[in-house]
């Protein structure tokens, strides 16, 4: 995948982010959008460091039975903490803007 195919993923993913619906279930749409990137393949190797952390905070609590870690990671956020994720957001997808105009 190209950097500017993963900018047009986290861009679609901010677009989720600020849509309508809850605050959690925006938040696990997002996910499923940039969850099949490969970090040291379609991202710059300054930002992998950052999509690690924003999977971090996504995937902080142990899963029960049937649950995926995102899902049980997402549902114990408070709204502190998803302002937090999406600040990971934004800033991942302003740098691949900056990144991806090098490869326009």
């Amino acid at each position: 995948m190209s950097i500017v195919k993963t900018r047009e993923l986290f861009h679609s993913a901010l677009h989720i982010l600020c849509g309508s619906g809850s605050t959690k279930s925006r938040m696990l749409r997002a996910y499923q959008i940039i969850a099949n990137i490969v970090p040291a393949r379609d991202l710059p190797r300054e930002l992998i460091s950052d999509y690690y952390e924003l999977q971090l905070q996504l995937n902080t609590i142990e899963p029960r039975k049937g649950e995926s870690a995102v899902y049980a990671g997402v549902v114990s956020l408070n709204q502190m903490d998803c302002a937090v994720i999406i600040d990971l957001y934004i800033n991942i997808y302003k740098r691949l803007a900056v990144s991806a105009s090098k490869y326009a």
